[in-house]
């Protein structure tokens, strides 16, 4: 699916709650005349619909660009700084305690490491049979004292059977 076709499908989903939700409420059963609205309605309507689909298709893009936890911290990055903005335009939108909270979600996203990768199921198997071949190595060292076979060949010989055991 193209990020566009993912934009209409997801606003398609969208569209039918909002009708049920207006429909529940009873905001339909109220006298709208959209044929009546001028441009002073209709411009502001349009271009809200064209932004709005235009984040989405960016969100989607940027989605296939980055990994999930970029996007999300991106994505709240953004919401801080949103909010920032609002409180340096209006005086009356944000406590001292809320810039404090938010504050410490900056801190919190800018020390945020990614967890490391998981070693796969093959890679765990390998490293225990080496650490196990290991163990065998040191334990008929210990076993045989002093005298050690100078016979690399049927030393690994020896021990690939005590890992088979």
């Amino acid at each position: 699916m193209t990020p566009f076709g993912g934009v209409l499908y997801q606003n398609t989903l969208g569209s039918v709650g909002l009708f049920a939700i207006s429909v529940a409420t009873g905001e339909l059963s109220e006298d709208i005349h959209p044929l009546s609205w001028g441009k002073q309605v209709w411009i502001p309507l349009g271009l809200s619909c064209l932004f709005g689909m235009g984040l989405s298709t960016f969100a989607y893009r940027l989605r296939c660009m980055t990994s999930a936890t970029t996007f999300a911290i991106l994505g709240n990055v953004c919401k801080i700084v949103t909010v920032l903005l609002n409180w340096l335009i209006w005086d009356k939108h944000c406590s001292h305690a809320g810039l404090m909270g938010l504050l410490l979600c900056l801190m919190c996203a800018y020390f945020y490491q990614q967890a490391p990768r998981r070693a796969k199921p093959e890679e765990k198997v390998e490293t225990e049979v080496t650490m196990h071949k290991e163990t065998l190595i040191q334990r008929r060292g210990d076993d045989s004292g002093a005298t050690k076979s100078n016979d690399s060949e049927s030393n690994t010989h020896s021990i690939e059977k005590d890992a088979e055991a």
